[in-house]
């Protein structure tokens, strides 16, 4: 297999009690009432990317979440994929290679047989890659992770390039 893509990888466990601003106020509420879940969200260049643990599409907005495009994932014809045969993407962000924008969806890994898989689109291609990440989440509960379950993943592409996974 070649290789797609290389980053540091750090582990962050989220605990409750963030601090949020007293200047910080809620913007604006809306209620998606034609797709099934909101699992995995990402932004890039006034587009929102949505794409649900259990929807077999991925859902594209503008920024006042007015639907722009939506892009065949997995092949279902029922709205919400059933829990016993969802892939389950879980999380979504935005990577580059080579100056090229890539949304990473990542399975929570919570089946070892239909969820530990991470999907690459390219955004201007809209070519879809699917990977097989046994191997990684493996080394991972290798690591002491228990039971695992990804619900989050976050990317820093200061300096250092960190690909953060939140369980």
């Amino acid at each position: 297999m070649r290789k797609l893509f290389t980053y540091n990888v750090t582990l962050i466990l989220l605990f409750a009690g963030c601090r949020v601003s007293r200047n910080e106020v809620l913007v604006k509420v809306t209620t998606l009432t034609d797709y099934p879940s909101g699992s995995g969200i990402a932004f890039y260049r006034d587009k929102i990317y949505l794409m649900g643990d259990d929807a077999s599409q991925l859902l594209v907005t503008d920024t006042s979440f007015k639907k722009r495009d939506t892009i065949s994932f997995f092949s279902s014809s029922e709205k919400r994929i059933p829990k016993n045969i969802k892939k389950d993407p879980e999380a979504a962000t935005i990577l580059t290679r080579n100056k090229n924008p890539l949304l990473f969806l990542i399975g929570s890994g919570s089946n070892e047989k239909l969820r530990n898989y991470c999907w690459i689109f390219d955004i201007a291609t809209q070519v879809k890659t699917e990977v097989n990440i046994d191997t990684f989440y493996n080394r991972l509960m290798a690591a002491g992770i228990r039971e695992l379950n990804v619900e989050g993943i976050a990317f820093q592409k200061k300096k250092k390039k960190i690909l953060y996974l939140f369980f």
